[in-house]
Order: structure tokens, then C-alpha cells, then sequence
């Protein structure tokens, strides 16, 4: 597949990534971009930048416009109430939806949600993802979609896992609880890749598909800790931060968070996504319909410095 592809959350951690692979590819791109977030574009003979939110009819109608897919990426993490949430990672479906189902080439969609969205009671984040896919199912007679579930995304401009390797380079991980979660993760060139292969893939019938990098049966925060003893070269003292701590911590940052009006990135939601003990992906079916193929651990990203 060429041609056009309207991408939304382009100025945000995963968005640029893939936008970056998507010209790479030889795509051309109409990217959404709020006026506040301007200064973040940046130029390209095969990108074009659609000033506007998500709630913006005007603005979405030019970004869909002969386009023959769209990925939509954005996304926030932190907030107090599910409206919050769904104002940027559910709603917006109804109307990219409705804009695709009027458009006489009826572009595919792909749905960046999350792994989270198995587990919506944890949390009105994963519960806002979750509303996302019911929305897209209850489209799935009239156009083509496709919902990718990713764990935790990784990579160069993370702004969530990064500090936390960044700590360990220095000699200290927290480990929340007893560290029996076990988790998949994922370098955000991977997921870009991904898209990229959905994109040039004969499209397959509406579908849900969790991915990773790889790695069996998903990492340990020991096995993390380990590795990166390994390749730093140093001992890591290992902080055990109690469950209990943790939720106190969360239920204080809300109460701060709805005085000072700032959206919190820990809550009482986060600190329940954190202690849950199996965020573990398994990639058979989007290997089996997609031709990808996840290429980097994350061993093989921390030895490249493509944290």
C-alpha cells in the first residue's frame, strides 16, 4: 500500500515515531497538531501538518481527507476522572469513525490503545481504552479496523520508562511490591515497524492484536534489574517501595492534583495497573495475520543506547 495516511498524537512520544517510519516508507502524512504544540513540528516534503484538536470537526474533516488509512495514536496517561480520559483516548473514534464512514474511500483504522485495556477495572485510564475498542466494534459491519494493544512502549523521548533506567545507570531500582509482576515491553521502533507492516498487509477482518518484543513469558523486574547490572557494570541496590506506600502516595497526588488543577500521573487507578502482577503479551496471532516480526529486546536497545 502508498499513498496518504492521517495520523493523530504525531507530536507525542509514539505518534513521531511513527510518522518518522511512515515517510521513511514513502508515505505521504497529514498530521494533526494543536496550535499549542507548533513548535514540535518539523518539516518534510511528504508531511503535512493539520492545525486543530480532536474535537475540532473542521480540522478532522482536513486531516481525513483522501486519506486511505488512519492511526490514531494520541493518547493521555495521566488524569483524575474517566471524562478526562475519554476526552482524547475513546470519543474521538465516534467522530474519526463517522468522517471515515462518509469518505468515499472508506480508509482503514488503526486504534493504538493498550494492553490495559484487558484489565478496565483497574483503572479509568485502561477503562477509557477499552470504551475506544467497544466503539470500533460497534462500527465493525461498516468499515475495516484494527486494534493494536502494546505494554509498555519504550524508546528514545519515553518520558515514563526512561527515568527509570536513567536511575538504574546510577545504582538504585524501585521495586514495587514483592516484584512478582511479570510484564512484556516494547521499543517503540518496533511498534512503529508494526504499522508500517499493517499498512502493507492485505487487510485482515476487524481484529484486536496484543504485541511485544519478543521476549518468552515477559520480563521480571529481577530479570531487569539484572540485565542492566550486566551492562552497566555496576551493582544496583534494590529499593522495595511497599504497596501500601505506593497507594497512599497515589491517593495524596489525586487530592494535590484537583487543588492545583494539573493531571496527575499517579493515582489510586496507576498504583492498581502497577501492583497488577501479569501485563505478560503474546504475539502469536499478529505474527500469524501481520508480516512482522519485533527485532530488538531490551537487552539488545540498552547495549545500543536506544533507550
Amino acid at each position: 500500500m502508498s499513498g496518504l495516511i492521517a495520523v493523530t498524537g504525531a507530536t507525542g512520544f509514539i505518534g513521531s515515531a511513527i510518522v518518522t517510519r511512515l515517510l521513511q516508507e514513502g508515505f505521504r502524512v497529514n498530521a494533526l497538531v494543536r496550535s499549542c504544540s507548533r513548535k514540535k513540528c518539523w518539516h518534510h516534503p511528504g508531511l503535512s501538518w493539520v492545525t486543530g484538536d480532536l474535537e475540532n470537526r473542521e480540522a478532522m474533516n482536513r486531516l481525513l481527507q483522501d486519506a486511505e488509512a488512519v492511526v490514531h495514536c494520541a493518547g493521555i496517561v495521566r488524569g483524575l476522572s474517566l471524562r478526562d480520559f475519554e476526552k482524547v483516548n475513546s470519543l474521538p473514534l465516534r467522530r474519526i469513525a463517522d468522517i471515515c464512514l462518509r469518505s468515499p474511500r472508506l480508509p482503514r483504522l488503526l486504534y493504538i490503545s493498550s494492553l490495559a485495556a484487558r484489565h478496565p477495572e483497574l483503572s479509568y485510564y485502561a477503562l477509557s481504552k477499552k470504551k475506544g475498542e467497544e466503539m470500533l466494534e460497534a462500527v465493525s459491519a461498516r468499515m475495516k479496523w484494527t486494534v493494536f494493544r502494546p505494554p509498555a512502549v519504550y524508546g528514545p523521548g519515553d518520558r515514563e520508562i526512561r527515568p527509570i533506567f536513567r536511575l538504574m545507570h546510577k545504582g538504585l531500582a524501585p521495586v514495587i511490591g514483592y516484584g512478582r509482576n511479570r510484564f512484556s515491553l516494547l521499543h517503540v521502533h518496533d511498534l512503529a515497524e508494526a504499522v508500517v507492516c499493517w499498512l502493507n498487509s492485505k487487510p485482515v477482518s476487524n481484529s484486536k492484536y496484543e504485541l511485544h518484543d519478543g521476549f518468552p513469558g515477559g520480563y521480571s523486574w529481577d530479570d531487569v534489574v539484572c540485565m542492566c547490572e550486566r551492562i552497566f557494570r555496576r551493582r544496583i541496590l534494590r529499593l522495595r517501595v511497599p504497596l501500601f506506600m505506593l497507594g497512599v502516595a497515589g491517593f495524596l497526588n489525586a487530592i494535590a492534583a484537583s487543588v492545583y488543577g494539573r493531571p496527575p500521573m499517579l493515582t489510586p487507578g496507576k498504583v492498581r495497573e502497577l501492583a497488577h502482577e501479569d501485563w505478560v503479551c503474546d504475539n502469536t496471532q499478529i505474527c500469524r495475520d501481520i508480516p512482522w516480526q519485533p527485532g530488538l529486546l531490551l537487552e539488545d536497545a540498552l547495549k545500543q543506547g536506544l533507550i
